[in-house]
């Protein structure tokens, strides 16, 4: 399931750099404020490059995804409370 690894940077960061991790599916940036979106060892190999460019990053959340969250990420469906439908996923 994907990560979603929420943080503010201490000085500026090239978001390709990021990107180009192959654990990386998606890299947003607000201001000083960064949530990088991955699967697999994505937070070892984030911070491993962070530490590398002299980044210090504050305020470090991860969260887990959830079968729930790869199933509609999958299929833009999520299954009914009771589990015996689908209902698309309103954007």
């Amino acid at each position: 399931a994907p990560q979603r690894i929420r943080f503010a940077v201490s000085s500026a960061v090239d978001l390709s750099v990021i990107a180009a991790l192959p654990e990386v599916t998606a890299v947003e940036q607000r201001g000083t404020d960064m949530e990088v979106t991955g699967i697999g060892d994505v937070l070892p190999a984030l911070l491993s490059l962070l530490s590398g460019m002299g980044v210090v990053a504050h305020g470090l959340r991860v969260n887990q995804g959830t079968l729930d969250d790869a199933f509609l990420a999958l299929t833009g469906s999520r299954v009914s409370d009771d589990g015996s439908d689908l209902m698309e996923e309103k954007a």
